[in-house]
């Protein structure tokens, strides 16, 4: 599965102004996330699906001065073992971060299966990504920025109130 990844022009080493206190929950395809303001949206055509159909990545996307937050997902309905495709997700934030992963682990969340890790942007700053599959669909929580950012309280808060409604999509 091709996943493309969304990075935007930011100042990564610009202001650490911190982020808005006007939090808001947002059920994204299923997944439920509390983000630190009210996102954009927007929906991307990518190159297929390997069946020679567009895919659709629906995205929420927060910029700020030090970072921006991007959450999207996607269908795959031709994966079957998302374990690879998980993997392949992340080799393509740390090829585009140019730098290496300085801490991962496997996410199991309700039952789905997915990964966590922190890819360094070489003086600059990192990416902070989780992934997730559920029945035939991908998710990404990330936040990409300055390690005060992506480490923040609100960041962190982001990571922590991940959860999948009851209408996800089922393994």
């Amino acid at each position: 599965m091709r996943i493309l990844l969304s990075v935007f022009a930011i100042a990564l080493l610009g202001s650490t102004a911190p982020l808005l206190a006007d939090e808001v929950d947002v059920d994204h395809g299923g997944l439920q996330v509390t983000l630190p303001e009210k996102p954009m949206q927007d929906t991307q055509e990518l190159d297929g699906d390997g069946q020679g159909k567009p895919a659709l990545q629906h995205r929420l996307i927060i910029n700020k001065p030090n970072g921006s937050i991007i959450v999207w997902y996607q269908d795959a309905p031709n994966v079957k073992d998302p374990q690879p495709a998980l993997k392949r997700a992340r080799d393509s934030v740390v090829r585009l971060a140019g730098g290496e992963v300085s801490d991962e682990k496997p996410l199991d969340l309700q039952g789905h299966p997915g990964v966590y890790f922190v890819a360094e942007i070489p003086g600059k700053g990192e990416f902070r990504v989780a992934y997730y599959h559920s029945g035939s669909r991908f998710y990404q929580v990330m936040a990409v920025g300055t390690p005060e950012f992506t480490h923040s309280a609100v960041i962190n808060k982001m990571f922590e109130s991940v959860k999948f409604a009851e209408k996800a999509p089922k393994e």
